[in-house]
């Protein structure tokens, strides 16, 4: 279930950078809620590159709260920036990677080929479940657990809906 304050910044991002040539998707549970997993989102992550992160901070100026800079601990690096909208948290991460058994992951490849979804009005670019399901599988993180179960139900839903019945 997506709440009304995540589904008005939805539109506010929708109506600010959809007319935009930028490539970016929503990640995390905002991404798996509209791609039909079963989780509740709190707040809302962007993936984009590193000259689209600095883009959507001009375009987000007003709802700043921290601007977008580069950023790097032992397992992520990114140009981070987070902002506020109708009371949502949005992280815009530019050129994300993660450290995964001691190599850099690049998040960018999901820019390439986003699942588009029709929601509530909106055409908003998504992560595809695959690629989440990876990223939450080598996190490791024991509060990736449930995502993981419930990603893999939907997977196997999926296929076993496209499979032809006798």
């Amino acid at each position: 279930m997506i709440r009304a304050s995540i589904i008005g910044a939805l539109r506010i991002l929708s109506e600010r950078l959809g007319s935009q040539n930028l490539s970016w998707v929503l990640g995390g549970s905002v991404s798996l809620a509209l791609q039909e997993v079963n989780v509740t989102p709190g707040d809302i992550d962007i993936l984009t590159d590193k000259a689209g992160a600095y883009r959507i901070n001009q375009l987000l100026k007003d709802c700043e709260v921290k601007p977008v800079e580069y950023q790097r601990s032992d397992i992520a690096q990114s140009h981070l920036g987070e902002f506020v909208i109708n009371d949502v948290k949005v992280e815009v991460m530019g050129d994300y990677q993660e450290k995964v058994k001691g190599k850099w992951q690049d998040f960018n490849s999901r820019l390439t080929s986003p699942v588009i979804v029709q929601f509530e009005g909106m055409q908003l670019p998504l992560s595809a479940l695959a690629d989440q399901l990876y990223s939450y599988e080598s996190s490791g993180r024991k509060q990736d657990k449930a995502k993981v179960t419930a990603i893999r139900e939907v997977l196997k839903s999926r296929r076993e809906a496209e499979e032809p019945r006798n």
